[in-house]
């Protein structure tokens, strides 16, 4: 499998899988196996893979250490990402240190390419800001100057056929960072930090309802969730109490202040046993959050205090992601636009009954049947904080239902109406069984 790769090339892969280094972009995948699943195959072009590099919004000379040591080191033609946030003299910056680190680098370790010096010119490369072009999928039709639309999967899994229909790796700026670490310490003493599983350390933001919002670096798992949000982010705001918070971004299943969580927790005699913990007694590590019913995600907290209305809170979810879709798969496209106009109309008075339980029914037929993950991400929000917040849910949807025949309501009329005439069904064909009482 590791045929013709540098002693160094392989001494660095195996230095990072024994640091057991997670991907931090958000589904928490062991860096060195998606390397070393990727040099099993073999290409016809020149080079073993090509590392593409998602810079983000973060500093992207930090990475480039790390990037050059992973990525441009086992690809001949290594591609970077930057979204178009960033400013276009940066850009220039970038692309002039990543040409001088790969004429820099010596011959022994990247061999001489035609397919990589032709690349050398065109290594970074500006990218829209879409949280669907987030997809490994989308990122190799971007780079490829096209709409930037997931693949299906199969066949297009990025270890198989990915950028140029070759084998590719996709690294976050987050994950590469680290890799300079582990080079620097050693695969064991890096694996040390954090908890088993889940070592290094990670980048989390803190936003919301809190004294001190910013962004902190933790060590994985050593850090529970009540002294991320307290000690360290100064708590919430003067008379206002957790309500809730997000653990892992948006998408993340929204978590309550007051429910209780049954998880695995290390003993002081070193044995691990099930305990009941509450929601500020979680590690921040990916396993525990997971069994919470959540995830780590991206890192993104999001607390939110008592003065919160949670239909407000998904209905302002709900219009990110409707407008992030990429309307590729119909589940996404429709159902994302549909809780967003339930949302609305609750907001505004003309929620009905069946509000509640047809955002959950809406939100059930999208997760699972899209392309890519975004459709997990849209679904999720509405199904926890329906199922969590049921009592607010309820009282924005009073009214009844109404006639299904017409004249029919607009959801204007719905709003601007205070009652809602309900209609005997005149006839029961089979179809009509669902309304409740004979009656719609």
């Amino acid at each position: 499998r590791y045929a013709g790769m540098h002693p160094r090339l392989l001494t660095m892969l195996t230095m990072t899988i024994c640091g057991g280094l997670s991907g931090l972009a958000g589904a928490g995948d062991l860096l060195g196996v998606s390397h070393q699943m990727t040099s099993s195959f073999s290409t016809t072009v020149g080079f073993d893979s090509i590392a593409v590099a998602l810079l983000g919004r973060s500093n992207p000379v930090g990475i480039l250490f790390g990037a050059i040591l992973f990525g441009a080191m086992r690809a001949g033609a290594p591609l970077m990402q930057i979204q178009a946030k960033i400013p276009a003299e940066l850009i220039d910056v970038i692309q002039g240190t990543v040409l001088f680190f790969l004429v820099a680098t010596p011959v022994e370790i990247i061999e001489p390419d035609p397919v990589a010096d032709a690349a050398h010119y065109d290594q970074v490369r500006e990218a829209i800001s879409r949280t669907v072009a987030d997809d490994m999928s989308a990122v190799f039709s971007e780079a490829l100057r096209q709409r930037a639309n997931p693949r299906i999967k199969p066949p297009y899994f990025p270890a198989v056929l990915g950028l140029y229909m070759c084998p590719t790796i996709v690294n976050n700026v987050e994950t590469l960072c680290h890799v300079k670490h582990i080079i620097a310490m050693g695969g064991g003493p890096y694996a040390r930090l954090g908890r088993p599983n889940n070592t290094g350390t990670r980048i989390v933001c803190v936003s919301g309802d809190v004294q001190r919002p910013g962004y902190f670096e933790i060590e994985v798992g050593a850090v529970t969730m009540g002294q991320l949000i307290y000690d360290m982010a100064g708590g919430p705001r003067s008379g206002r109490t957790v309500k809730a918070v997000i653990p892992g971004g948006s998408s993340a299943k929204v978590l309550r202040a007051d429910e209780r969580f049954k998880l695995k927790m290390k003993q002081p005699d070193g044995s691990t046993a099930e305990q009941e913990v509450s929601l500020f007694e979680i590690p921040m590590d990916f396993d525990s959050l997971a069994a919470a019913g959540s995830m780590a995600g991206s890192g993104g907290v999001i607390v939110l205090d008592d003065s919160r209305d949670m239909v407000w809170t998904l209905n302002n979810i709900n219009e990110f992601y409707a407008h992030e879709s990429c309307g590729q798969c119909t589940p996404c496209r429709e159902g994302s636009l549909w809780m967003k106009k339930i949302t609305d109309r609750m907001l505004l008075g003309g929620g009905v009954v069946q509000d509640p339980e047809t955002l959950k029914t809406v939100a059930d037929n999208i997760a699972g049947r899209t392309i890519c993950a975004f459709g997990e991400a849209c679904a999720w929000p509405t199904q926890s904080f329906v199922e969590k917040f049921k009592d607010e849910f309820a009282s924005r949807s009073q009214k009844p239902v109404p006639p299904a025949m017409p004249p029919e309501y607009t959801p204007g009329e719905l709003i601007d109406h205070e009652r809602i005439a309900t209609t005997a069904l005149p006839r029961n064909p089979g179809w009509e069984e669902t309304a409740t009482a004979g009656t719609i």
